[in-house]
Order: C-alpha cells, then sequence, then structure tokens
C-alpha cells in the first residue's frame, strides 16, 4: 500500500506555492504569492507551514548567507499520482474503471479537459499496443 503525505489544506497550498516558484524560494516570497491568494498569513504560519512539509519530506531548503531557499522535493505530478493511488487504495475502488465513472461523475469538465483525457486514453492504448 502507499504511503499518503497527509497534507493539511495550508500545507499544500505552500506546496503548489512552490511548484509555481520552480526556483529555491524564501519564506518570504511564499508569504507574498499565499496573501495574494485570499490569505492574511503572517511570516511565522508560513514557516510553520515549511517545517510541517520538511518533517513530512516534501519539501528541502538549501542555505546562502543567513536564509533558507525552499524547494520542492516531490513533482506536482509525482504528488497527484502518489495520493491518487492512495485514494483508490483507501476507497478500495475495485478497478480503475470505477474510480473513473466517480471522478467523472461529480466532476464539472470542460470541452478542453475531455479532450485531454481522450489523449491521455489512447496514449494508454498506444502503449499496450507497443508492448
Amino acid at each position: 500500500m502507499k504511503k499518503s503525505l497527509k497534507l493539511s489544506e495550508s500545507e499544500l497550498e505552500v506546496l503548489q506555492a512552490l511548484w509555481e516558484c520552480e526556483v529555491p524560494t524564501k519564506p518570504s516570497v511564499l508569504l507574498d504569492l499565499l496573501n495574494g491568494k485570499d490569505h492574511e498569513w503572517s511570516i511565522s504560519t508560513v514557516q510553520t507551514l515549511l517545517s510541517r512539509l520538511y518533517e513530512k519530506n516534501a519539501v528541502d531548503f538549501l542555505v546562502e548567507k543567513r536564509f533558507r531557499y525552499y524547494y520542492p522535493k516531490i513533482s506536482k505530478n509525482d504528488y497527484v499520482l502518489n495520493e491518487t493511488g492512495c485514494l483508490i487504495d483507501q476507497i478500495g475502488a475495485s478497478s480503475p474503471v470505477s474510480l473513473m465513472a466517480g471522478l467523472l461523475g461529480t466532476a464539472k469538465l470542460s470541452a478542453n479537459e475531455i479532450g485531454e483525457i481522450e489523449r491521455l486514453l489512447e496514449r494508454a492504448k498506444s502503449d499496450l499496443k507497443d508492448d
């Protein structure tokens, strides 16, 4: 069974901000990004969330002079794949088809998103033929 990172909503928001940055980033920069998204967090809140993410092995940091620059240790894609696998294990989905049916039944998808799903399925079919 896969192991979920079990991130809180706030921890995930900080991790998402780090993914957006694409380079190691100081907490003060993250604070500016996050407070621009309907938050009024303090620097100590961001530092606490970064510490929690560090303990969960989701982020790491570099030290330059006296500043810590944080970066994600897990890519967004790897996080999504891991958490999706954990969800499948947790709910005991009998098959990927039942999971996809559940997602499609609750999601409001645009035509572009449906097209992207179709492209992913076609790529999966093509990969099976190549094996």
